[in-house]
């Protein structure tokens, strides 16, 4: 009857929400994270195309490093936990320096590559971090990835090359340089962008110390290497030795470290509630979201082939859904005319 397949399809639907949101904060984390990605990238766009402020980009970095370590700071001392905790949580920190030190890797060589390759290339090569994140899946944490969730993953990493593309000259190279080289760094880039995320997955899934905990482990090698990281820059050092360290800065570049902030720690309550995976989608409908705001206020033109992207990831998210929909149980094989009991009325009667 079509109310019991209805009622089929509706348990079908409920069980699938609940296989990929076991959590209750796990939908509204991904929700937010997608509302932080696409505030954040157009105030940062807005702040220095339309505002153009001129304050150094590694004090920023460094800024949300130290915001984000103090929230957690805060969050473990209103827990309950005493500056004991701390002191023991920053002496079992060690493990949490190699996703730190992978990040800051990873930031460099995404300098270096786009000195060397032009913009679209750079981002059609850096949309790999999607496969690059499922395959340390399968290896670090043994997760199962179906032939479905596989098909869906590429039509996410088309879908994200179509929206992000770009028309270039060469005048958009800053310097020249071997292509194979750029080529290179951002294959090692996105490879470490993958491992590094399911580094945090795996630890952040533990049970043996709190996610707040987590966060201050890796706020603490963050705010270190962002700190040697400026260190490095020659011009930076100069700027800030001669303008001062919060040169530039206004009310929008705090709601920018802010939310930069709140950012890293969205990330790691999507990861602990969902997976990596997971977030990838989010953070890609964040970039669909983003680009529409922009073509509203930043008179971004919008062309054939972002539409036929945004298609594609859409396609990849319901794909990737319905991956784990339960197949409904098969119906009853016919029972023959001559093996039915059929009763004489006057039985039922009597």
């Amino acid at each position: 009857p079509m109310s019991r397949h209805r009622g089929r399809s509706k348990m079908g639907l409920i069980n699938l929400y609940h296989q990929h949101f076991p959590h209750p904060l796990a939908l509204p984390s991904l929700v937010v994270l997608c509302a932080q990605n696409s505030s954040y990238i157009l105030l940062i766009r807005y702040s220095t195309s339309v505002l153009q402020e001129g304050y150094i980009s590694g004090t920023i970095i460094t800024m949300i490093e130290l915001v984000k370590l103090c929230v957690c700071i805060a969050m473990i001392i209103y827990s309950g936990s005493g500056l004991g905790s701390l002191i023991e949580l920053g002496k079992e920190s060690t493990l949490m320096s190699v996703p730190a030190l992978l990040y800051t890797i990873q930031g460099v060589l995404q300098f270096f590559s786009l000195k060397i390759l032009n913009p679209s290339t750079f981002s059609i090569l850096s949309q790999l971090k999607i496969l690059t994140t499922a395959v340390f899946a399968i290896i670090i944490l043994k997760q199962e990835i179906s032939t479905r969730q596989w098909r869906a993953l590429f039509l996410l990493v088309v879908g994200c090359v179509c929206v992000q593309y770009e028309p270039y000259d060469s005048s958009q190279i800053a310097e020249s340089g071997s292509s194979i080289v750029g080529v290179m760094a951002t294959f090692l880039q996105v490879t470490i962008s993958g491992y590094a995320g399911i580094f945090i997955e795996k630890y952040m899934k533990s049970n043996d110390v709190t996610m707040w905990g987590r966060n201050f482990q890796l706020s603490i090698y963050g705010l270190l290497f962002s700190l040697l990281n400026l260190l490095m820059r020659e011009k930076d050092m100069t700027k800030i030795a001669t303008m001062g360290f919060f040169h530039g800065y206004s009310y929008i570049t705090w709601i920018i470290i802010f939310l930069g902030a709140s950012g890293g720690l969205l990330v790691a309550a999507v990861v602990k509630y969902t997976n990596t995976i997971v977030k990838g989608f989010a953070t890609s409908i964040a970039i669909i979201v983003t680009s529409f705001v922009s073509y509203l206020v930043f008179d971004l033109r919008i062309t054939g082939l972002f539409l036929i992207g945004v298609g594609f990831v859409l396609v990849s998210i319901w794909d990737y859904s319905v991956s784990k929909l339960p197949s409904p149980p098969p119906s009853p094989p016919p029972i023959p005319m001559h093996q039915l009991d059929i009763q004489n009325p006057s039985d039922v009667s009597s």
